[in-house]
């Protein structure tokens, strides 16, 4: 029996089961199916709302389906439950850049790389809203950063080509 079986029985057998949804949510996640998991968290999110890592990964597949508004909602909530979250600031950037918020995506990747320098995620997400605003040499810069410290990222590569690194 996988994972998502097992806690999609578990919910089928108990009541009001916040760790069951969760954990099913996760395995849906994990497996590809972003919908599936979206429904088994915001059941446990109804139980249970202070739990950061769900919000953070309802946040996630909420980006998985191009809902970033959403997305941006749900990882607030995160943050609200656990500021230090870095995959929640991480993803919160991510949806912000995806909802067109390219200002506040920048200042938001600008913020983590002013803690984590060496978050090569965050340079390249900042170096891709960088160009969407026309700022072509720090993109370029940005992304040579995201190169140095994540040589073999397929998307970063892809980035690196279309930008001329």
């Amino acid at each position: 029996m996988d994972g998502t079986t097992l806690f999609e029985r578990t919910i089928a057998v108990t009541k009001n089961n916040a760790c069951a949804y969760a954990n099913a949510g996760l395995h849906r996640l994990r497996d590809g199916d972003p919908v599936a998991a979206i429904q088994h968290f915001q059941m446990s999110l109804r139980l249970q709302p202070q739990q950061s890592m769900i919000w953070r990964e309802f946040g996630a597949a909420l980006l998985q389906i191009e809902k970033p508004k959403e997305a941006i909602e749900a990882l607030r909530m995160a943050l609200k439950y656990d500021a230090a979250d870095f995959g929640a600031r991480y993803k919160l950037g991510v949806a912000l850049q995806s909802g067109g918020e390219t200002d506040k995506a920048i200042a938001h990747f600008e913020q983590i790389l002013s803690e984590l320098p060496n978050s090569a995620g965050s340079h390249y997400h900042l170096a891709l809203a960088l160009e969407n605003k026309g700022r072509m040499e720090e993109a370029r810069a940005h992304l040579r950063e995201a190169v140095r410290l994540a040589p073999t990222d397929a998307q970063i590569a892809e980035a690196k080509k279309r930008l001329g690194v």
